[in-house]
């Protein structure tokens, strides 16, 4: 299922950023900048891409898995 991120289910895509983001850039960042993307900054982030237009969705696998941000 796909579901649009509002506030009520904004802090689990933020817990899927924070984790895919840590997993897709290891290889590129230090540990510590990469644990600065907590899922609290990253909530901040996505409220602040939506803010500017951004529509982001979340996909659901009976959890939640994974996210995409549509903007333009």
């Amino acid at each position: 299922m796909i579901l649009p991120v509002t506030r009520q289910n904004i802090h689990q895509a933020a817990v899927i950023h924070s984790e895919s983001w840590k997993e897709s850039h290891k290889d590129l960042c230090s540990a510590g900048f990469l644990e600065a993307h907590t899922p609290e900054r990253q909530k901040s982030y996505l409220e602040a891409e939506i803010e500017q237009g951004a529509q982001i969705y979340m996909l659901v696998d009976q959890k939640p898995v994974g996210i995409i941000s549509v903007q333009g």
